[in-house]
């Protein structure tokens, strides 16, 4: 994604339009055209694209944003999520002008009096427009931006701080389909390759966990107190994609031939691969194993076959991380033998027919003084029960 295309033209201050109760003698000229503009129904992006370019009111935004989150499913018509010139503009316009005019009066007596709307559903409306490639990247754009300029303004940093909180609010919420959506972005293949691409980069290249620490950096100044979010902690984040990763699995189609030739497998290894890299593999990968339930010894075996995917190095990686994992979710005095098969069946079924693979695992297991592996009994017994000729 061309950052260029994502850089502010300007900002226009709305904020004041919240605390008028009264026109002013200026305002009684436009007072028909506004009162015309207020009854339209937003039915295309043209007209939700005037509205907020000439500054909306909040029951003006408010349909806007209600218009905007209703084209997310559309696959044949404007659609928020698509990548396309209306959708940069308006999303320009919701980061650059909307969240700084209206993020931090969300909790204003204004608004509690409005009786059409109420400031909690339109603050989601605002964050589930911004749940798009398009919308994540010109967040961390404009925050980039915001940063570098920080060091000399108190309003900068102000409204970093308003954008870190946008943008834990637009990716905090797990059961929402944007994965999903992302890997069907479009039925040419090309396309949607190039396009996941950029999602994987984003998403799962450590930009966002960076650009978040140094944006929290950057307001160390203010008086208000700072309290760490969770994007900027690399292990956090680390665990956040691993939990995505998991609901997206379980979410997509489990026909083989469908999500063969979507190519849908190779597209998450790639994510996770790229996830892998961050340097947080214990909490991407203990994330995803919890999520399906394997430290309790329930498989699934979609993340058998995501693993069969991964690039060579990232297949060891995954499978040693495993191993570490298990070893700590069980002590050596209390691990039982179903605990020990379980693991051992969890292993078998992460590497498949993978014979350099197992080769890995018993290659490791006879190394004497290695300390690739924990030590433990359990460790030993799990290696030994998945190498033997017993049924686990």
């Amino acid at each position: 994604m061309d950052d260029d295309l994502l850089k502010p033209v300007s900002t226009v201050t709305i904020r004041k339009k919240l605390e008028d109760s009264q026109p002013t003698p200026n305002t009684h000229a436009h007072a028909h055209e506004r009162d015309q503009r207020a009854e339209l129904k937003v039915s295309s992006p043209e007209i939700a694209l005037r509205i907020l370019k000439d500054g909306a009111r909040p029951e003006e935004l408010f349909t806007v944003l209600k218009y905007l989150k209703s084209t997310r499913e559309r696959k044949n018509d404007f659609n928020i999520r698509i990548p396309e010139p209306r959708t940069t503009q308006i999303v320009h316009l919701l980061v650059n002008d909307i969240i700084p005019s209206y993020w931090s009066t969300f909790e204003s007596e204004a608004l509690k009096r409005s009786k059409s709307f109420n400031q909690d559903s339109l603050k989601h409306a605002l964050i589930e427009c911004l749940r798009s490639l398009l919308g994540i990247g010109s967040v961390v754009s404009r925050l980039k931006l915001l940063v570098a300029e920080a060091r000399h303004e108190e309003l900068r940093r102000q409204a970093i701080s308003e954008l870190l909180d946008v943008l834990q609010e637009v990716l905090g919420s797990l059961y929402d389909d944007l994965m999903i959506a992302c890997l069907y972005y479009d039925k040419d293949q090309t396309k949607r390759t190039i396009f996941w691409k950029e999602v994987v980069d984003l998403r799962a290249s450590g930009k966002i966990v960076s650009i978040a620490a140094q944006a929290e950096d950057s307001i160390e100044a203010l008086k208000t107190p700072l309290s760490t979010s969770w994007i900027a902690s690399g292990s956090q984040y680390a665990g956040w994609l691993g939990r995505q990763l998991a609901d997206t699995l379980l979410r997509v189609p489990q026909d083989d031939t469908i999500r063969s030739n979507a190519g849908i497998e190779k597209m998450l290894a790639q994510f996770t691969g790229k996830s892998l890299s961050m340097g947080y593999p214990n909490d991407v990968i203990r994330e995803l194993l919890k999520s399906y339930e394997m430290t309790n010894l329930q498989p699934r075996t979609a993340i058998g076959t995501l693993v069969q995917k991964l690039r060579p190095h990232e297949q060891l990686q995954f499978i040693d991380t495993t191993v570490s994992i298990l070893a700590e979710n069980f002590s050596s005095n209390e691990t039982k033998q179903h605990d020990v098969s379980g693991a051992a069946g969890l292993l078998s079924l992460l590497i498949g027919t993978n014979e350099s693979l197992r080769d890995h695992l018993v290659e490791r297991l006879v190394q004497e003084g290695s300390r690739f592996y924990d030590d433990s009994t359990f460790s030993l017994r799990v290696m030994f029960a998945m190498i033997s000729d017993d049924e686990v």
